[in-house]
């Protein structure tokens, strides 16, 4: 936890994943942040692709 409670995503126990990968395929940090940083960005932004898309299929607008 930080010092005003508040949690980060990477230093909880469901981030346990991101420093197992890290750890066994040798990546430094830094770009195991950079490389979480763009996966994270791609997701959403194909997220939000994807609800437009189921969207203006079920004839709805925005």
């Amino acid at each position: 936890m930080g010092e005003c409670g508040e949690r980060s995503y990477l230093n909880s126990d469901e981030g346990s994943h991101f420093w197992i990968i890290t750890e066994f395929s040798d990546m430094e940090t830094a770009t195991a942040y950079q490389a979480w940083t763009l996966a994270t960005l791609v997701l959403g932004v194909s997220s939000i692709v994807w609800i437009v898309v189921l969207r203006n299929a079920a004839g709805l607008v925005l």
